[in-house]
């Protein structure tokens, strides 16, 4: 008896109390009221590792996202800053006299995919906390890797327009020199 009344109060704290009180009712073997505390109890643990997973993957989802997030923000900058400098070369040798139309060109689509990558960036952190508070985030996390993906190709693109726009400035500068112009502009650095 001191059994089944200490196997209730067990069940009870547990969270049991409707099968405990049903238990107690139709007076069931001890048995039965100890398997039914041990699945109650191994369900319980089972739930509370559950949670503390999610919480553990909830911050890991966070850190990679903020991690990816991070390095594709500074390679932004660094090819801003790129750029910028490209721009300055092209408003010297313009001053100077060179034909330069192709290299204005190629610099603009650079920019363009720059800018296209900084404003997927821009929310992708509400993204992100977004998949880690989901029911589902791998549907959540498919759209997130998408827009990752999709600045990490723009920063690609940018970076390959640079570096033909680059090209097409050398090509500008000797053709000037093969022509017989004496004018040229000297490689400073900015």
């Amino acid at each position: 008896m001191k059994f089944t009344i200490y196997l209730l109060v067990l069940m009870i704290l547990m969270g049991n109390l409707e099968s405990a009180h049903a238990q107690a009712k139709q007076g069931s073997s001890t048995q039965t009221a100890l398997s039914a505390v041990a699945t109650s109890t191994v369900s319980q643990g089972k739930t509370l590792n559950q949670q503390a997973l999610s919480i553990q993957k909830q911050k890991r989802i966070l850190n990679l996202a903020a991690n990816i997030s991070n390095t594709l923000e500074a390679a932004i900058a660094r090819l801003d800053s790129i750029s910028q400098r490209i721009t300055k070369r092209i408003t010297l040798m313009e001053q100077s006299g060179f034909e330069i139309n192709a290299a204005k060109a190629k610099l603009s689509e650079a920019q363009t995919s720059l800018t296209s990558a900084r404003n997927l960036l821009k929310s992708i952190d509400a993204k992100a906390t977004t998949v880690s508070s989901s029911e589902k985030p791998q549907e959540i996390w498919i759209e997130v890797r998408g827009i990752f993906k999709e600045a990490f190709q723009n920063i690609v693109t940018s970076k390959q327009s640079m570096h033909e726009t680059v090209l097409l400035l050398k090509q500008s500068q000797q053709k000037q020199q093969t022509t017989g112009s004496s004018t040229h502009v000297t490689s400073g650095k900015n």
